[in-house]
């Protein structure tokens, strides 16, 4: 399991918000904004910024021998991001009326947080809050923690594939791993078979794993845990990204873990196997 890297983070600023059919019919006229328009006017605000894009892209590819000159251009990768966040968040000021600004928002909020997100989502339209974006946003705003290392666990309660209601509380053991996982996702799937022998060695130990997919789909889901034989307690909600255990830990990516020691502490997180067999041996 390994930390998000660079290209995950440009991905995650690289949504696509060219949005879909039904959602341009249901645009109030009166209320919300023509869509064309507002994509034209978020292109011209991020132009400057997809041109650094571009440019700093292309430096990375030819694989820089200059370590420092490397890691200069990779800080300036960052800064940049920083820059399209603020881009971004100033559209969705300026047009709190706008379909774009909340699927912008909606692709945006765990980068913002829940202060940002709310504060954004205030003005926007009843029409727009009343929608599937927008009861998305609101729901991400009553869920979200994002707790930190030496605080305490966040409890929540999921369906396993067999259908039947699995709550975080009532399974904790001696050291207890939250794993974020998708069917999808390579490197979670990678590093399932080195989980799964660390799971039969340190089970009896006190080791409990329990595997939260953000799967969209039931099927993927189940034949990848059959697959992979993982034998611990998996659940999900199928709903993606939306998934409440990931809203409510702040997860924007797989593969994302979390380690609970029998206090209800999280000692640990994004944590590589070598370093899990460490900390609970």
């Amino acid at each position: 399991m390994k930390h998000f890297n660079l290209s995950f983070l440009i991905f995650t600023i690289f949504i696509s918000f060219n949005g879909n059919s039904q959602n341009k019919k249901t645009q109030d006229s009166n209320k919300v904004s023509s869509y064309e328009n507002d994509q034209k006017l978020l292109n011209k605000k991020l132009a400057y910024t997809e041109r650094i894009w571009d440019s700093l892209s292309y430096i990375l590819k030819q694989r820089p021998s200059d370590t420092i000159y490397r890691n200069s251009v990779r800080k300036q990768f960052y800064e940049n991001r920083d820059q399209q966040l603020i881009e971004y968040q100033n559209f969705i000021f300026e047009n709190p009326n706008s379909l774009l600004s909340a699927e912008t928002l909606t692709n945006m909020k765990f980068l913002y947080g829940k202060e940002l997100t709310q504060k954004l989502f205030s003005p926007m339209s009843e029409k727009i809050k009343n929608s599937q974006l927008g009861l998305d946003i609101s729901n991400f705003i009553q869920l979200y923690q994002n707790p930190k290392v030496n605080e305490q666990y966040i409890d929540f309660e999921l369906a396993n594939q067999n259908g039947e209601k699995i709550k975080l509380s009532e399974h904790l053991g001696k050291y207890t791993l939250i794993d974020f996982w998708a069917s999808w996702c390579g490197p979670c799937r990678k590093s399932n078979p080195e989980l799964v022998e660390i799971h039969k060695t340190y089970k009896d130990k006190g080791l409990t794993i329990i595997g939260v997919s953000i799967d969209d789909e039931k099927k993927p889901w189940t034949q990848a845990i059959e697959k992979d034989s993982l034998v611990w307690i998996n659940v999900s909600d199928l709903k993606g990204k939306e998934n409440v255990a990931a809203i409510k830990y702040g997860v924007t990516g797989v593969p994302t873990n979390f380690l609970i020691n029998e206090k209800g502490i999280i000692i640990a997180k994004d944590i590589d196997l070598e370093t899990l067999k460490e900390l609970i041996k």
